[in-house]
């Protein structure tokens, strides 16, 4: 009874998804999550990746991927949404959304975004791999972050109240972030590490600090 009335409140087109549309529409939001809410955590990710592979004259390509990829997710703190707008930036989560996103409604901007994000989660998997030494451990927290919002793919909530899902998300890549600060070889890397993720958690802040007060 619940979900009958999420629907009718929220989508009602919910039903009648295809499973290709409904993944699609899945993967569309989870990734622009990570571009937009969750971009600081895949910086951060980065740039400790980047700062363990400092000493391996093997781990060059990866470096500079790291380097190229944390750019691009800085630019919309400089207002340029180039590559985080995937197409559902004019969805208001208050409101009964009639129109779902399709591939079809997007524009080319929208898909490059989109397979761009793609390549960054694939590369953050891959980083992941090689500077924990092969942690089956650390690539299955990372695949639970993107579980945890996942998930929401059984919600018909998914744009309403898909953001509750973050924080867990979150948490594990906190957890992988503070595991690779534990395992950099000196304590100028960590201060510099943390130095860098204070200027950017403000950063974030004060990005969203509009969002916020149009919401109190």
């Amino acid at each position: 009874m619940r979900v009958a009335s999420e629907i009718t409140t929220w989508m009602p087109g919910y039903k009648e998804l295809s499973v290709g549309k409904h993944l699609f529409m899945t993967i569309q939001w989870m990734l622009s999550s990570f571009a937009n809410e969750g971009k600081a955590f895949f910086i951060a990710i980065w740039t400790a990746g980047f700062l363990l592979l400092m000493k391996s004259k093997k781990a060059k390509v990866y470096q500079i991927l790291a380097v190229v990829f944390s750019v691009v997710a800085l630019l919309p703190y400089a207002g340029i949404s180039f590559f985080s707008e995937m197409g559902i930036g004019y969805i208001d989560i208050e409101q009964r959304l009639t129109e779902l996103p399709t591939w079809q409604t997007m524009n080319i901007q929208n898909r490059i975004a989109f397979f761009w994000w793609i390549a960054a989660v694939l590369f953050t998997m891959v980083l992941l791999w090689k500077v924990t030494g092969h942690s089956v451990f650390i690539s299955m927290v990372f695949l639970g972050g993107i579980a945890s919002e996942a998930v929401l793919h059984f919600s018909p909530t998914i744009y309403a109240s898909g953001a509750r899902v973050y924080y867990l998300t979150d948490l594990m890549y906190l957890f992988i972030i503070l595991w690779m600060v534990m395992h950099m070889d000196s304590e100028k890397k960590k201060n510099l590490f943390i130095a860098g993720v204070v200027v950017l958690g403000v950063a974030n802040f004060l990005s969203q600090y509009s969002i916020m007060l149009l919401k109190l």
